[in-house]
């Protein structure tokens, strides 16, 4: 093929846009090479097992952004990886080639004897480069991180209580949030309490996205600074505000038990005091080590049986299951269609070695926390599922750092 066919080849595919867009889509599957957003090219894997992704988000070096996606096979992520680079022997047949440019998909293919350049339609050559992105990308705090040492320095003069027994004491846990759902009883104007969440801004709180995402039954309200939902027997007075908005992930399915997560917007921020703060997130996407106690707060239910909610906030420690060990119990149960390729790297487990308590049933949205030795709650995961409730089964949760880019753009996106 001379060069001129090659570039009638290309002419040919960029028009109509639209028919770029499919092939690209049809083009790109395991195995393909691809281009990554810095011009480097690599081949497509699963994201679950492409080494360079995870080794430059644990390092910060990547974030989640920085990913290029090349298809979904069922519910499995297929990425741009950099763990293997693409050379001559590689490129000396024709092949085809993702390159994303303004958000506009292309197709280009690479002729025999021109391996080493991508001619473009413009004339602009772009030479293939092996160098690895994370080489050439600073570290840099997140948007998160920065906002928590502001929380911690901002309200380090407040007084909290010592972990312990079953039952919270009023601003233990102050960034606990519960979310209100309209009653469906006529003649009444009172809320259910279905799920809870944690406010991680002064406006914002994190929950579950198949709490908010049912549009038959969506939470209206929040409550904040209060242990006990029906009773004043904490004495405190709540703040009830307004939801404004709701951001589910953009890739939660309610049929499935993914991306399990979402932000909510307030209608005017919290007013902070040592009932009602907000909580930090955690960034490191390893699982927590198993002798790191976890705890999980809700007000959920009491009893096995009968599915009864608590009447006071709750608390129970749980311990970390690594994600490998978590999906072999897993894998012992019948196939579900709300998990249909196990637990992804966006979910985490844990459970109750005692295996006499666990998140159950209104506990959904509620965080999966560590306690620092100032006092301040670093939220972990968000309660998503569970087989049953206290099973030997380990509770999933969605895993807040896996989630870090979806969460900061909704509620940082102007900080620098």
């Amino acid at each position: 093929m001379t060069f001129g066919h090659f570039i009638a080849i290309v002419a040919l595919l960029l028009i109509p846009l639209d028919f770029v867009h499919l092939a690209a889509e049809a083009d790109l599957y395991e195995g393909s090479i691809c281009r990554m957003k810095d011009g480097t090219f690599g081949f497509c894997k699963p994201h679950r097992e492409c080494k360079w992704a995870w080794e430059g988000y644990k390092t910060r070096k990547l974030s989640y952004s920085d990913i290029v996606r090349c298809t979904f096979v069922d519910n499995i992520e297929i990425i741009c990886c950099g763990d293997e680079r693409p050379t001559g022997d590689d490129l000396t047949s024709t092949s085809t080639i993702n390159i994303n440019r303004n958000n506009v998909d292309m197709i280009y293919f690479v002729s025999p004897g021109n391996e080493n350049y991508l001619h473009e339609i413009d004339g602009e050559s772009s030479k293939i480069s092996t160098t690895s992105p994370s080489t050439r990308i600073e570290t840099k705090s997140r948007k998160c991180e920065e906002a928590c040492k502001k929380f911690i320095e901002k309200y380090q003069t407040l007084t909290y209580h010592i972990l312990g027994g079953e039952e919270t004491i009023l601003g233990e846990f102050p960034h606990m949030v519960a979310l209100g759902y309209p009653s469906q009883e006529v003649g009444t104007d009172e809320f259910l309490w279905n799920c809870g969440g944690s406010l991680i801004a002064e406006q914002y709180v994190l929950t579950a996205a198949h709490c908010t995402a049912n549009p038959a039954s969506r939470p209206t309200i929040v409550r904040l600074g209060k242990v006990t939902l029906k009773t004043n027997d904490d004495t405190a007075t709540p703040q009830d505000i307004p939801i404004s908005q709701i951001f589910n992930h953009p890739d939660y399915k309610r049929s499935r038990n993914y991306n399990d997560i979402a932000v909510i917007r307030l209608a005017r921020p919290a007013e902070m005091n040592e009932n009602v703060k907000p909580a930090c997130l955690y960034t490191d996407l390893d699982d927590v080590s198993d002798n790191v106690p976890l705890i999980v707060t809700g007000w959920g239910s009491t009893s096995v049986e009968r599915r009864e909610r608590s009447g006071v906030l709750l608390k129970t420690n749980l311990t970390s299951v690594p994600l490998d060990r978590c999906n072999r119990t897993f894998s012992d149960l019948p196939p579900t269609r709300h998990l249909p390729n196990l637990l992804d790297e966006g979910q985490l487990c844990a459970f109750d070695v005692t295996r006499k308590n666990d998140a159950c049933e209104g506990d959904s949205g509620g965080p999966l926390q560590r306690v620092n030795e100032n006092g301040f709650a670093t939220i972990i995961g968000v309660t998503s599922f569970g087989i049953s409730c206290a099973s030997s089964t380990p509770g999933v949760y969605a895993r807040v750092s896996f989630y870090l880019d979806f969460i900061e753009t909704n509620v940082w996106p102007d900080s620098r």
